[in-house]
């Protein structure tokens, strides 16, 4: 009998609603709806975005400077695509942070973009010692700009945003309502997260390292709770301090190689980035914010 109240005790709970009742967290109405096709799209295009930056950088086409200013403006831009795309749907059906007044969100963003790449310009002046080219960017930023070969990509990713943005309005018509979940505001967590640590895009592995860790130590620890999963074993504890130590090591032998290592150490950044939000966009899965 103590085996039959225990199976029945929370099914029978009138206040446990289904889970197909359940309200979506935060995150999951930030997030695109589950669509394969999609995220084979944003894979394809990752792919090719960062084959053609690994292309630039190799040629000699893009410098550091270049390389941080077209992942600043990517960030803007599908920033403001995403504020643009809120418009076209009722307000109860943005998210809180796109219920401000347009021109107040394209202002705030301005102002984000404006100080977060100040500090990169001092900070790529100091550490990679590059002030001579930060200079000339400030005297000019027009011809420093189309030097940079950072237009042709920012079209491209603009193109990618407007489409998204379309799609995502498709289904929310399709839907008849909802919260609006914008695909170019996802894509755009990638390139902010990775303006911001754009001085030290070594650290992007290790924390991805440590936020994957800690997620599935949470998770077993839970199923084990549960009866689901045996406990951790030490050797699993072992290994990922292994792994984490040797990318530890490999981002270190990066950040003591000049420019080239700091470089090709973005473009991993960047791509690891670019990836794992891709790869999460819409697979149903939950996911650090």
């Amino acid at each position: 009998m103590a085996r039959k109240s225990k199976r029945h005790r929370f099914p029978l709970a009138p206040s446990a609603p289904a889970p197909s009742t359940l309200a979506p967290s935060a995150l999951e109405e930030r997030r695109p709806p589950r669509d394969r096709r999609a995220q084979l799209e944003q894979l394809l295009a990752v792919f090719a975005s960062n084959a053609f930056i690994g292309f630039l950088l190799v040629s000699g086409r893009i410098d550091p400077l270049g390389l941080v200013l077209l992942v600043a403006f990517e960030a803007l831009l599908l920033s403001v695509v995403e504020a643009v795309e809120s418009r076209f749907v009722p307000p109860e059906a943005r998210a809180d942070n796109l219920k401000q007044f347009l021109p107040a969100r394209l202002a705030l963003l301005l102002f984000i973009f404006a100080v977060i790449l100040g500090c990169n310009l001092a900070l790529i002046s100091a550490v990679l010692k590059m002030g001579d080219a930060v200079l000339a960017l400030l005297r000019d930023p027009s011809a420093a700009l189309r030097e940079s070969q950072i237009l042709w990509p920012l079209g491209v990713t603009l193109l990618g945003g407007v489409v998204g943005a379309v799609r995502d309005l498709r289904r929310f018509r399709e839907r008849g309502g909802g919260k609006l979940v914008s695909t170019p505001g996802w894509n755009a967590g990638a390139r902010w997260l990775i303006v911001i640590l754009s001085v030290i895009p070594h650290a992007v592995p290790l924390l991805g390292l440590l936020a994957l860790g800690g997620r599935y130590l949470a998770k077993r620890s839970d199923r084990a709770a549960r009866g689901l999963a045996t406990p951790i074993a030490w050797w699993q504890i072992a290994m990922f301090f292994v792994v984490w130590s040797a990318t530890f090591f490999a981002a270190a032998r990066f950040y003591t190689s000049g420019l080239a290592g700091w470089s090709t150490a973005f473009c991993v950044a960047k791509f690891l980035s670019d990836a794992y939000f891709a790869g999460t966009l819409g697979t149903g899965k939950e996911s650090d914010p």
